[in-house]
């Protein structure tokens, strides 16, 4: 008879018995959390825009720290991507994807200095993402009802019998997962 004794060392749990057993890790282990995310926040130069970047940066490290008792990675673009033409996030790609392509990185989310986070609803709805590989984009969606000069392209006619050209509300906030296979 094997005599058994639950063990849990912060969120790893195994068994110990008089036989060798498997680790085995609570859903939670296996889950998305902070360390797949990175939170890019598109920012300005200008003092304003600059220190409300700031704060949403300060308030995002305190929810994940509550959440998970660790630092996320929070981007702030002019500081730390200082790319012309970041607004449009096209030049913020290169570097996002090279700086964390060797990590656990799995979504990068966009957001403005004034996008309100909740980092545990946030996570909640990365991870069913997660799952489905065939989501690629997580957010609030707009489409043009009709050509636009910022979003009028040669194709625009083939799009518009799909249901027309759709673009990522960048004040809600988008995610981009991220895969490096």
């Amino acid at each position: 008879m094997l005599r058994e004794t639950r063990r849990s060392y912060g969120s790893v749990t195994w068994n110990v018995g008089d036989a060798i057993r498997p680790l085995s890790f609570p859903a939670t282990m296996i889950a998305l959390d902070s360390r797949n995310i990175v939170f890019t926040i598109v920012s300005q130069t200008e003092p304003y825009h600059s220190s409300v970047a700031n704060r949403l940066k300060q308030d995002i490290e305190e929810q994940i720290f509550q959440l998970e008792e660790r630092k996320p990675v929070v981007h702030i673009t002019h500081k730390d991507f200082p790319v012309s033409g970041a607004w449009t996030i096209i030049p913020l790609l290169r570097p996002l994807i090279n700086k964390h392509k060797n990590s656990d990185v799995r979504w990068i989310l966009f957001v403005e200095p004034h996008t309100a986070v909740r980092c545990e609803n946030l996570i909640k709805a990365l991870a069913a993402a997660d799952k489905n590989k065939e989501i690629m984009w997580i957010g609030y969606p707009l489409r043009d009802s009709e050509p636009t000069i910022i979003h009028h392209f040669k194709f625009y006619e083939e799009l518009e019998e799909e249901g027309g050209f759709v673009y990522p509300h960048f004040a809600s906030g988008f995610a981009m997962r991220l895969e490096f296979d």
